[in-house]
């Protein structure tokens, strides 16, 4: 009997073992497995990592080569472009230069360098910039802001309809306010200031359609002033304030400069409701002075700067990708103190 109670109590361990082992060898196996899988896993994944750097290093970069970053414009374009970038997994390289023309042209071999393939510039020198190209890499596609550049493509700006869009607001307000005759100042970028620089032909195809406009009128451009930076402008807004009294327009080319110049006019005391001001470049701070009936500001050539970087970029990518680059339009709207409430944001 005894032999026999070993025996079962023995046999009894036996199979508690035999269960213990095989619930610890299944256990194990599917360590194992789990450990596999995320082997496999992990392989994927750094292969999936992979790819999407080779193919990022395959779309190589765009540039932007800008005469300076600042003012509100080229900042924005430099947004706008960052934005698409990032969209179509490509690179953007910015440089400012400073509006000098020697690192201008050091800081394009440093864009060609680095493998940019493709890139859109306001330029100091647009020729020496189009002529180092050529020298160094032709295949590198190159978007100008000025429309005489030589290059590949170029923004449009449509000045002459912007001018035509402030001379029909100002002759609407004036009648409306029994404003005699306009006694115009033009407050410019800089950039606007000689044939050589990037945004003077813009200047000079608005200039001829006032100067039509007013052609046996008592109407007249009596003053142009030049900055690019807050503090010029400011300083100009107040120079023309100061040197001519009879000033009861204004013309802001630059979407900082029309609140400046709305800003010292109001502070100066001056009668804003026979004043009237307009910016080329709209913003929600725009939008808000021009439905202000006590802000100088009437009017201004609605459009994004940001989404016109936004479309240079893509134009960019295009060429990259598909050999073809074109033209960019800047579409402009007409917002004054009529239909302002249609532009400010809910």
């Amino acid at each position: 009997m005894k032999k026999v109670f070993t025996l079962l109590l023995s046999l009894a361990l036996f199979v508690t073992m035999t269960a213990c082992s095989q619930d610890e060898t299944a256990k194990k196996a599917e360590e194992g497995k789990e450990q596999t899988q995320e082997a496999s896993a992990n392989e994927e994944s750094s292969e999936s990592a992979n790819d999407a750097d080779a193919t990022n290093e395959e779309k190589g970069k765009i540039g932007y080569l800008a005469i300076s970053l600042s003012s509100d414009f080229t900042t924005s374009i430099d947004n706008g472009m960052r934005k698409a970038a990032e969209e179509k997994g490509y690179e953007l390289m910015t440089i400012d230069v400073n509006a000098d023309p020697e690192l201008e042209l050091s800081s394009l071999e440093t864009m060609l360098a680095s493998g940019v393939k493709a890139f859109y510039t306001i330029s100091v020198a647009s020729e020496n910039v189009w002529n180092a190209v050529q020298e160094k890499d032709s295949s590198v596609a190159v978007i100008s802001q000025q429309p005489s550049a030589s290059a590949n493509a170029h923004v449009v700006e449509d000045n002459v309809g912007m001018a035509k869009m402030f001379l029909e607001s100002l002759d609407t307000y004036m009648q409306e306010h029994n404003m005699e005759s306009a006694k115009l100042a033009c407050m410019w970028l800089a950039e606007c200031e000689s044939p050589e620089m990037s945004m003077y032909a813009g200047r000079q195809a608005i200039l001829e359609e006032i100067n039509k406009a007013f052609e046996g009128t008592d109407s007249e451009v009596i003053c142009e002033v030049y900055a690019s930076d807050p503090e010029g402008q400011t300083n100009n807004a107040e120079s023309i304030l100061n040197m001519y009294p009879e000033c009861n327009v204004i013309f802001c080319y630059g979407n900082d400069m029309g609140v400046t110049a709305a800003n010292i006019v109001t502070s100066a005391g001056r009668d804003t409701e026979s004043f009237y001001i307009f910016a080329s470049e709209s913003s929600e701070e725009v939008y808000n002075q021009i439905a202000n009936e006590q802000s100088p500001l009437r009017g201004c050539a609605s459009g994004s700067t940001e989404e016109l970087g936004y479309n240079i970029a893509l134009s960019l990518i295009s060429y990259i990708e598909t050999g073809e680059i074109s033209d960019i339009p800047v579409p402009k709207t007409l917002c004054d103190w009529r239909n302002v409430n249609e532009f400010l944001q809910n």
